[in-house]
């Protein structure tokens, strides 16, 4: 029964993340290497979810929600916690150093960026948590390095390897943009992880997917 339900959660994380890739690349280093074709992100993407599962299952990891009654709430509260901090990050704190781009992006209809974004975390949890932080956990694991510093280290370096290759802007990069980066976009990040980590990648899934039907409602009212 158990292996039956842990089969149907990862066949659900391929079938969507599958959909997802044929429809856009959302990510540059998924685009770059398959080129343009729809065809081969489907297939990548395929051999991400197999590999990640592969490597979640020797470091002790799991697919589905786990570790409380309901692990769905746990990823509802964790979306609607990084909501309304990343709200109060671009409203209060960081919002001198917001690129113009971004703000022009805020301005859009709010299906667009609903759209957008909820398809775009959906395949991001795939290829930065599911597959390369399981596979640096897999090689710790290997390694018998498992301290709790080391997996910390394991989740900084997947998400910074996402915030480098998607997010950071090199041409008006300061010490005030490193700052506001790494409190906006590697701290969510962390959090995913963990809650990967401790709750299973289903309920990483329901909340950083959920945040956005959060968060771009509340950017269409306070940003």
């Amino acid at each position: 029964m158990v292996q039956n339900r842990i089969d149907s959660n990862l066949l659900g994380v391929l079938g969507i993340g599958c959909v997802i890739s044929a429809i856009e690349p959302f990510d540059v280093i998924f685009a770059s290497v398959t080129a343009g074709s729809a065809a081969w992100r489907i297939v990548l993407c395929a051999i991400l979810v197999i590999v990640g599962a592969r490597a979640a299952a020797i470091s002790g990891l799991r697919i589905e929600g786990h570790g409380a009654r309901y692990p769905a709430l746990i990823g509802v509260a964790g979306a609607a916690f990084v909501a309304f901090y990343c709200v109060a990050l671009d409203r209060f704190v960081f919002r001198s150093v917001l690129p113009s781009y971004y703000e022009e992006f805020l301005r859009q209809p709010l299906s667009a960026r609903l759209t957008y974004f909820l398809l775009r975390s959906f395949v991001e949890n795939i290829f930065y948590r599911l597959f390369l932080f399981s596979a640096l956990l897999a090689l710790l694991t290997a390694l018998r390095f498992r301290s709790g510093c080391a997996i910390f280290a394991a989740m900084v370096a997947s998400q910074c390897v996402n915030i480098w290759c998607n997010v950071a802007s090199f041409e008006q990069l300061t010490g005030l943009v490193l700052l506001y980066d790494a409190f906006r976009y590697v701290a969510p990040g962390l959090l995913w992880a963990e809650i990967y980590r401790r709750y299973g990648f289903v309920t990483n899934e329901v909340a950083a997917v959920g945040c956005h039907v959060f968060l771009q409602p509340m950017f269409s009212i306070f940003v």
